[in-house]
């Protein structure tokens, strides 16, 4: 009986270690399909914030600004767009980002494209041998213009983590915490046309 006990704790705990390399992503995407939709300039706001994780905006949108360039748009730094959002007059706008209207972001930066993001969810969950890290965010790019939506997604991905102990289940959950934010906003700006610098 004892042996049989083992047995199937054994067979749990492997399952646990093989869970442990797995994820779970999904994602659903509008695309742009028009040449014409297609933008220059593009200014990341600050990310809208559902969870009470304070530090995963600034990280998810200084990386969002990194992976457009890399995508061939203008690097536009998070502190010369605070600095511009900070003359806005309406407090509502400073207060919310999601509330910002496009066409006053072209007259205040000149960047014909506005993309706006949220974090809809970032758990991290440490149990006896099993701590599980989830991001979610989801984007949408708007012309400055007109505040056409012209290119929407969302990406959720989980990373498990298995570990012995509760402090090497906490390094674990640190180290994944940032490769899962990695993964989540590199996944959304590969569904994201290439900028003019590398147009061809």
């Amino acid at each position: 009986m004892k042996i049989k006990k083992f047995e199937l704790c054994l067979a749990i705990a492997i399952c646990i270690i093989i869970a442990g390399c797995s994820a779970n992503k999904t994602s659903k995407n509008l695309k742009i399909d028009a040449e014409e939709k297609l933008v220059d300039v593009i200014v990341v706001l600050p990310m809208e914030n559902k969870t009470k994780d304070e530090i995963a905006p600034d990280l998810i949108r200084s990386k969002i600004i990194e992976e457009l360039y890399f995508k061939g748009y203008e690097k536009l730094s998070p502190d010369f767009i605070d600095r511009k959002l900070e003359s806005l007059e309406n407090n509502e706008e400073k207060e919310n980002v999601a509330k910002i209207d496009p066409q006053v972001l072209n007259d205040l930066i000149g960047a014909d494209g506005v993309f706006y993001s949220t974090l809809k969810k970032s758990e991290k969950s440490i149990g006896f041998f099993y701590a599980p890290v989830t991001i979610s965010i989801s984007c949408e790019l708007r012309k400055s213009a007109n505040g056409e939506v012209i290119w929407k997604e969302s990406y959720s991905a989980t990373n498990r983590n298995f570990a012995f102990t509760r402090k090497g289940l906490e390094m674990k959950c640190h180290k994944t915490y940032e490769e899962v934010i990695e993964e989540v906003v590199t996944k959304i700006i590969e569904t994201l046309p290439y900028g003019p610098n590398l147009r061809g």
